[in-house]
């Protein structure tokens, strides 16, 4: 079982952050990832993206059962009731459904900002620096805190 939170945030005419934490059923985290983008994407398809990068990456761990939670209830919601249409959103969707077909079990969970700080933080994170930065074992100093008061709020 993985548990990953996603979060992304969008300046407007700039770039769009996204961010992700996963965490094992213990509550320790895994792996968290920050990316940068130059493209502008409109919010809920930048959290669209965040989920779908994530689920590729979880399902490359073997890890055959997945909850993903959101603080965006549009995109969590239009998952859960898998609804379909042309938009450039709804590709990406599609893209993780399919995605979801590959585990035994997805479970999509809207949340608080307060439950997704982490994820929330590293969307954050690079601000002026167009990359993607993984890390497994030592994590940012303000995703590490956020890491360790978030842990006692999620299991």
């Amino acid at each position: 079982m993985a548990k990953i939170n996603v979060d992304a945030e969008v300046k407007e005419g700039m770039r769009t952050g996204l961010g992700a934490v996963s965490r094992d059923e213990n509550g320790e985290v895994l792996w968290c990832v920050a990316w940068q983008y130059r493209e502008v994407l409109d919010p809920s398809s930048a959290e669209a993206m965040a989920i779908l990068l994530r689920l590729d990456e979880v399902r490359r761990m073997d890890r055959d059962r997945v909850i993903v939670e959101s603080d965006c209830f549009t995109v969590i919601e239009a998952l859960k009731q898998r609804k379909k249409s042309c938009s450039d959103l709804f590709l990406i969707f599609d893209d993780i459904l399919h995605l979801c077909s590959l585990f035994r079990c997805v479970v999509w969970s809207f949340v608080s900002r307060d439950f997704n700080r982490v994820a929330h933080e590293l969307a954050h994170v690079s601000a002026w620096c167009l990359s993607r930065r993984f890390w497994s074992d030592s994590f940012p100093i303000n995703v590490a805190c956020c890491a360790l008061t978030d842990r006692s709020l999620i299991y």
